[in-house]
C-alpha cells in the first residue's frame, strides 16, 4: 500500500520530485520496468496476432528500413536510465540533453502515479486478514509453476537484496539465500543462460492452512494478520 511505502521512506537523493511524489517511485518502477518496457521490447509479439492487432503492424516492425524496433529499443533504454537502471553518457551534448529531459520527465511520471492512486481506498490490511482467514476454509490445492532459469534468477535477486528483504533475525529466506556457508551460492550469468536453454518446469504445492500445523501465532505488525512467529516482522 502507499502508506506502507511512505513509512519506509523511499525518497531518492537528488530527485527533483518532492518527497510525497518520490514515495511513488517503487510503484512507478513496477509499472514502467515490469510492464511497459517488456511490452515495448516484445512489440512483435504483442503487436501481432497475440495482441489481436493483425499482421500489418508486425510487417512494419519487421521492416528494418523503417527503424521502428531500433526506436523502440532506444526508448526502453531511456526509460530505464530515467529510473536509475543505467547512466546517461554525459561526455557528449546528446547525453547531457537526454539526462535533463529525464530529470524533467520523472516528476511528471511520479505525479501521474499519485493521481491514479488518490481515489483508491487503502484497505490492504483488511484484504490480507480476510485472505488469511478464508485460506483455512479453502480445500482447493494451490500450485505455483516456475522454470529453473527463473528460480536461479530469483535466488540471485534475493541474495543481492537480502539485507532489505529480511523480515527478522531468524528469517528462513535469509538463511537459505544469505552469505552463510550452507546457503545457496550465487549463480553466474552463464549458469542462468544454460538453465534457460534447457528449462525444466518445477511445480510447488503451497499449504496456506498453516494454523492446522502450528497454533503458535503472533500478530504481525506489518501485515496486521495472525501468522507463525517465524514469518512475522
Amino acid at each position: 500500500s502507499f502508506s506502507a511505502i511512505r513509512r519506509r521512506r523511499f525518497a531518492v537523493a537528488g530527485s527533483e520530485a518532492d518527497e510525497e511524489q518520490s514515495c511513488c517511485e517503487p510503484i512507478l518502477k513496477v509499472v514502467v520496468l515490469g510492464f511497459f518496457v517488456p511490452m515495448l521490447r516484445g512489440a512483435r509479439r504483442y503487436g501481432g496476432k497475440m495482441g489481436y492487432l493483425g499482421s500489418e503492424l508486425e510487417k512494419k516492425l519487421d521492416q528494418e528500413s523503417l527503424g521502428l524496433m531500433n526506436n523502440i529499443e532506444q526508448l526502453c533504454k531511456f526509460l530505464e536510465k530515467v529510473l536509475g537502471h543505467g547512466a546517461f553518457d554525459e561526455t557528449n551534448l546528446e547525453g547531457r540533453l537526454l539526462k535533463r529531459i529525464g530529470q524533467r520527465l520523472k516528476p511528471i511520471l511520479l505525479k501521474y502515479c499519485m493521481d491514479q492512486m488518490k481515489d483508491i481506498a487503502d484497505d490492504i490490511h483488511t484484504q490480507l486478514l480476510f485472505s488469511v482467514c478464508r485460506a483455512h476454509y479453502d480445500l482447493k490445492p494451490k500450485t505455483v509453476l516456475l522454470p529453473s532459469s527463473v528460480l536461479l534468477s530469483l535466488s540471485n535477486m534475493l541474495r543481492k537484496s537480502i539485507t532489505k528483504l529480511s523480515i527478522n533475525d531468524h528469517d528462513v529466506v535469509a538463511a537459505i539465500c544469505g552469505d552463510e556457508d550452507n546457503s545457496i551460492k550465487e549463480f553466474s550469468i552463464q549458469e542462468v543462460k544454460n538453465a534457460k536453454e534447457n528449462d525444466v518446469l518445477h511445480v510447488f504445492r503451497l499449504d496456506s492452512r498453516f494454523m492446522l500445523e502450528d497454533l503458535r501465532l503472533t500478530l504481525c505488525p506489518s501485515a496486521g494478520c495472525p501468522v507463525p512467529p517465524a514469518t512475522s516482522t
